[in-house]
């Protein structure tokens, strides 16, 4: 097997480990968080690819897409699961966007390791800052809808 498959490997079971970190009690905001994130990078993940600004050499499903399935369908869906979970509400704003930063800059230093040393990502007409603003952005995305989503249905129920 591969570098590329071992990393590959490696990637989804460090993916399905990150899911046993979650609380019980957190469950419904996870699985929120994890479908709004992939309804998220599938359109993103498409779109970069067809426009040529990314490109995968390596795809788990050549005949049917381009793009990462690992990266936009598993891991980075489950690592915004974790973002979510444990993200400091109530906190000062400067923790809170501390806490952005903490997740975005290593999943960039990653992908520009992973860009570098492996054929799984190539950038095209992309940089490490195009892949540091949009995980802040879709973190930043993903946490305003969980947040909405979850004071929606509180006031909802409440109702009744």
């Amino acid at each position: 097997m591969s570098m590329d498959r071992w990393v590959l490997t490696a990637v989804w079971a460090l993916s399905f480990g990150l899911i046993f970190t979650i609380p019980r009690r957190k469950v419904r905001l996870a699985v929120v968080s994890f479908l709004f994130k992939q309804m998220l990078t599938c359109p993103i993940g498409l779109m970069v690819v067809e426009y040529n600004l990314l490109a995968y050499p390596v795809v788990e499903l050549p005949d049917v897409s381009r793009t990462s399935m690992t990266y936009e369908y598993l891991a980075y869906p489950i690592i915004c699961m974790v973002f979510n979970c444990y993200y400091p509400t109530g906190r000062s704003r400067w923790l809170q966007f501390s806490y952005y930063i903490t997740f975005c800059i290593p999943l960039t230093i990653t992908e520009v390791i992973l860009e570098h040393y492996t054929n799984l990502v190539r950038y095209v007409h992309w940089s490490w800052f195009c892949t540091w603003l949009s995980l802040m952005i879709t973190f930043l995305l993903s946490r305003m809808f969980c947040v909405w989503f979850f004071t929606r249905r509180k006031a909802s129920s409440s109702n009744l």
